[in-house]
């Protein structure tokens, strides 16, 4: 949905969310709600140097079954780009707040696969489009998650 959001179309099988949580009793909070609800979900929970340590995925059964991957913040960075989102408007009434394009970007290097970085290099084309875009934000917070290299690649 961001891809899109920010001029990158492709075809998903899933809806990727970042969600900011306090601490773990926010989170378990929150897998206690779902718990109660008519939905199929499951809590995963990795190393901490796996660029996404805590997943939670969610089934919602609709005429197409749809995954939800609850993409749960655990750093500073992911905090801030939570923080920094910004607000689209998908009608009238319906509005979503997305991360920034130059955030979507580092987390798509940040996971890496092939298809990520062929999202990355494709959001930054879209990037480098808008007259005032200054790549030093991205830049510094590139090198706190320890992903610079790879966005000097796609430069």
């Amino acid at each position: 949905m961001a891809l899109s959001a920010w001029g990158v179309v492709r075809a998903t099988k899933d809806i990727d969310l970042l969600l900011k949580v306090e601490d773990r009793q926010h989170l378990q909070k929150f897998l206690d709600f779902l718990s109660g609800r008519p939905v199929e979900f499951e809590f995963l929970s990795s190393s901490p140097d796996d660029p996404v340590p805590l997943l939670i995925r969610v089934q919602v059964e609709t005429r197409l079954p749809i995954s939800i991957e609850l993409l749960v913040s655990t750093t500073r960075w992911e905090a801030k780009m939570v923080d920094e989102a910004v607000e689209i408007r998908l009608e009238e009434n319906l509005r979503l707040r997305v991360v920034k394009p130059e955030h979507l970007l580092l987390l798509k290097l940040r996971v890496g696969s092939p298809q990520d970085m062929l999202d990355a290099a494709r959001l930054k084309e879209e990037c480098e489009r808008q007259p005032d875009y200054d790549w030093s934000d991205a830049e510094r917070m590139a090198q706190e998650m320890g992903i610079l290299e790879k966005l000097k690649k796609i430069y």
